[in-house]
């Protein structure tokens, strides 16, 4: 069953596959997040998740509080 932050978490996925693709970084430095205005929330890489094993499961939902 999805969450409701299912298309969010795919969306910031989807864009930090880019990364890698278009040479922007190295390693497992940098990231992309997607922001849910509506909400108040983002989803964003974890630190340290190498893009080849990057899921949109492992992106994280975190408000502007920072609680996950």
């Amino acid at each position: 069953m999805k969450s409701s932050y299912d298309e969010l978490k795919e969306q910031a996925w989807r864009a930090n596959l880019e990364i890698p693709r278009r040479g922007l970084a190295i390693y497992t430095f940098g990231n992309v997040s997607a922001f849910d205005a509506a909400r108040a929330v983002f989803a964003i890489k974890p630190s340290g998740v190498a893009y080849d094993n990057l899921t949109a499961a492992d992106i994280v939902v975190v408000d502007l509080d920072a609680q996950v």
